[in-house]
């Protein structure tokens, strides 16, 4: 097999000199011989080769599992431990931001609340009939949020994947420009197969926060923090809002949220 000169212009510019016709030859050569060998390579020497491989493998993990029997005391040990890491691992994959990025907000002087709410459980998005997608937002929103951030602080964390969100919030923002964070889908969590919201992550003392949500699912990593709400689906009726926010205030008054789980659910 012969190349021609043209292919390698571009490796040539780059080293700053073009390669000999000779140089060329002798690499075509080169590779051609190889190919050649692992072609005509004996099928029983592969076999023994990667028999020979596969031993070592095995004696490597078996060496490895003896090594956590005696560390851990028991098989069985041993195996819980290997799954604990692997789930650490497996949680790090599908979370590669937490490595670089624990904490979503800075640091907040003083003592106030932090409500949080979902951005689905603001708006509902109704699908027209070109097949664009229209957010309609809930009744008393404006309401709410305006006298809400007077009082606590208000963080925007959206759970819906979609490229619109950033459009559909610039939109609510400038219709109420009352949230003092926002915070997206890609800052959720993975955990067990599942998307949730980290608390934790807000840098803010869990005592002092309110997570609002629609679904448990999403709430499942502090459930004592969340006061589930029902879900909107377009009802102009809907009195929601309003409700929850007479409720948040006459809480914040006297108790910490860590009580709320002792309250009713709105």
């Amino acid at each position: 097999m012969q190349l021609p000169l043209r292919s390698f212009t571009r490796f040539g510019r780059t080293c700053g000199r073009s390669p000999s016709e000779s140089s060329v030859r002798k690499l075509c050569t080169k590779a051609k011989g190889k190919e050649e060998f692992f072609r005509n390579a004996d099928p029983s020497k592969r076999f023994g080769t990667s028999l020979i491989f596969g031993a070592v493998a095995f004696l490597g993990v078996g060496a490895m599992w003896a090594k956590g029997i005696a560390k851990y005391g028991s098989f069985q040990a041993a195996w819980e431990n290997f799954e604990r890491k692997l789930d650490g691992n497996y949680f790090l994959f599908n979370n590669p931001g937490l490595s670089r990025k624990f904490k979503l907000l800075p640091d907040s002087a003083g003592s106030h609340y932090t409500v949080v709410v979902d951005l689905k459980d603001l708006i509902f998005v109704r699908e027209m009939e070109n097949g664009q997608k229209r957010p309609q937002m809930r009744p008393y929103m404006d309401v709410f949020l305006e006298e809400l951030s007077q009082r606590c602080e208000v963080i925007i964390w959206s759970s819906i994947d979609d490229f619109r969100v950033m459009e559909w919030i610039d939109k609510l923002d400038k219709r109420s420009p009352c949230f003092h964070s926002v915070l997206y889908f890609t800052e959720c969590t993975v955990k067990g197969g599942h998307v949730v919201k980290d608390l934790r992550r807000l840098n803010r003392d869990l005592n002092n926060v309110i997570h609002l949500s629609s679904s448990p699912a999403l709430a499942a990593g502090q459930p004592d923090n969340t006061l589930f709400i029902q879900g909107w689906f377009g009802d102009e009726s809907d009195t929601s809002l309003l409700d929850i926010y007479v409720y948040i205030i006459k809480i914040s008054c006297n108790i910490t949220t860590r009580q709320i789980q002792t309250q009713e659910n709105i």
